[in-house]
């Protein structure tokens, strides 16, 4: 199992957390956790706070004495959790409560993995460590944008607006995303149940049905024959053929973790007719939606895409970043910028990138840009996905109507003959 080492400043020894119940110097009951080394420690901490303390006790952590985290609570099933933490974290702060007292709120709504991980974050928050620095520490939840909004927002003074602008850009991402899946979730269903239909055709019913033909000590068609001898293969080969294909796709896999390998599979992708411009739209589509966010919230053009290109996963784009990035440092502008890399970003969007650069609007005219781009690829993936189905649904009917048509045809011929 994937683990991540955690301590109080991000990796080595592991400090233990102590729960608390105690009064503070108005007599309300609080909760929370602290950070020491012994229980005494502990206990002095919160006298310094000047709090009564009721009870306290080691917390039973998820870190095991080596200080340990499981990354399971990392899968992509908790991105919703960390969008909802964002959002209520900025609504706390913009309410004018303290950093530390609105994550003992969220925590005592949390349940789980993530809240040991916000508990540790908390901890280290305590222990003197900027709330951006503590979600760097956890590089796998908080990428290097949440780790950037969330810096900007504290140097400027406005964390709670950064953590909204964060939340805000989060949920315009993922929905970038679902819309894509949800189009393409049904053709890929299809495409499943017609591999299944058509092996368990094969090599279960095809079989069967041969045997009883072949009873008949009678000529085969031809379609008979085609038939015949795709199922003895099957039936001979298909382990080994299963085994070369597992043995295939965990070599690709493997192929696909070099650098190489990322960027030619992201270079044929791109040339993909329809595909490659799905992919392309999206790409341009998150990169105004980063850059565009950045910048609104007062970061240069220059910064902005440097992280940018750190948070894209397609090489190739991530390449192209940080060309233009270099690029516009040296005094050039956008649309000179962008020309090496014509077929990556459309005319449309360096357009609108130089627009924004010389009218001082960057940030709006990006977003407009996402948006825009956001619902195109939608409507794209929709077409893709109208077009795919009715060939899949098209293609099971075939097979299956060439397995009838070649197991009725010696039977339709004996009749004759008789």
């Amino acid at each position: 199992m994937w683990m991540l080492r955690y301590s109080r400043y991000g990796r080595g020894r592991s400090v233990p957390v102590f729960e608390y119940r105690a009064f503070d110097t108005e007599n309300r009951l609080i909760r929370g956790s602290v950070s020491a080394d012994t229980p005494r420690q502990a206990r002095d901490i919160l006298r310094e706070r000047q709090l009564a303390i009721e009870s306290i006790q080691q917390k039973a952590s998820p870190q095991s004495r080596r200080g340990t985290f499981d990354l399971g609570m990392f899968s992509p099933r908790y991105r919703h959790q960390v969008t909802s933490f964002f959002r209520e974290l900025s609504t706390l702060l913009a309410v004018g409560m303290a950093l530390v007292d609105s994550l003992d709120i969220l925590l005592s709504q949390l349940r789980g993995g993530f809240r040991s991980l916000i508990l540790a974050i908390r901890e280290a928050i305590v222990s003197g460590a900027s709330l951006s620095s503590a979600f760097g520490s956890f590089p796998r939840v908080f990428d290097s944008f949440c780790v950037s909004m969330t810096e900007v927002g504290e140097n400027s003074g406005n964390l709670d607006q950064s953590l909204s602008q964060l939340a805000t850009f989060r949920e315009q991402r993922d929905q970038m995303k679902d819309r894509v899946i949800s189009s393409l979730l049904y053709p890929a269903i299809v495409a499943c149940i017609t591999v299944g239909v058509t092996i368990f055709l094969m090599t279960v019913v095809v079989p069967t049905l041969l045997e009883n033909l072949q009873e008949m000590e009678r000529p085969l068609p031809l379609p008979t024959k085609i038939l015949k001898s795709i199922s003895d293969f099957l039936l001979a080969y298909g382990g080994w053929l299963s085994l070369m294909i597992v043995i295939s796709g965990l070599l690709l896999f493997a192929w696909l973790q070099t650098a190489i390998g990322k960027n030619q599979m992201a270079g044929w992708m791109l040339k993909v007719p329809v595909l490659g411009k799905l992919i392309q739209k999206q790409n341009c589509g998150r990169i105004a939606l980063f850059v565009g966010t950045l910048t609104q919230s007062g970061l240069d053009p220059l910064r902005s895409f440097e992280i940018a290109s750190r948070a894209i996963a397609n090489p190739l784009y991530r390449r192209a970043l940080h060309d233009t990035s270099e690029s516009v440092s040296r005094g050039r502008d956008f649309a000179s910028a962008f020309a090496p890399h014509e077929s990556l970003f459309p005319p449309t969007v360096v357009q609108l990138f130089t627009l924004g650069q010389n009218s001082g609007q960057l940030d709006t005219m990006l977003l407009r840009l996402a948006s825009d781009l956001d619902r195109e690829t939608a409507t794209l993936a929709g077409r893709i996905a109208t077009l795919v189905e009715p060939c899949l649904i098209v293609g099971l009917g075939i097979i299956v109507g060439f397995v009838l048509l070649a197991t009725m045809l010696p039977i339709l011929e004996a009749g004759n003959v008789t």
